[in-house]
């Protein structure tokens, strides 16, 4: 487990996490990019709300088994590849200028919204979108 978070309640649970690098919302959003390239910006918004509607009906279909559906919803992750590829003194200003908070988000950042989501903290939460972005406006 995590230095970051241990949550005793997901002991011997079976928990699925997908989205991200990974997953469903993923695949949509892959899918949907590549033809973005010719299209632009409706194919992108197109798949993501696709994932929202997914998440939405998932939630309802399967709520009654206590089965919660939500989606993390990620600003700019920095990762390595995004240093060595995209970060650079324009991107820093524009973090700067357009996230509330002055750190850079990082994966484990994220690792602990989901760590919270699949614990018994969340129980009560299903159908929703966890955005984890550092304030971005």
């Amino acid at each position: 487990m995590s230095a970051f978070a241990c949550y005793p309640s997901l002991a011997d649970r079976t928990v699925l996490i997908t989205g991200g690098a990974t997953g469903i919302g993923a695949a949509f959003v892959a899918a949907f990019a590549q033809q973005g390239a010719r299209v632009g910006y409706p194919m992108y918004a197109m798949a993501k709300a696709g994932v929202r509607g997914l998440v939405n009906g998932l939630a309802r279909s399967l709520g009654r088994d206590r089965i919660r559906i939500n989606c993390l919803v990620p600003g700019w992750v920095i990762t390595d590849k995004q240093r060595e590829l995209w970060l650079d003194a324009e991107g820093e200003a524009e973090i700067a200028r357009r996230q509330c908070l002055p750190d850079h988000l990082m994966a484990p950042d994220l690792a602990r919204a989901a760590l919270f989501l699949a614990a018994d903290d969340s129980r009560m939460c299903t159908g929703q979108d966890f955005i984890v972005d550092g304030g971005w406006v």
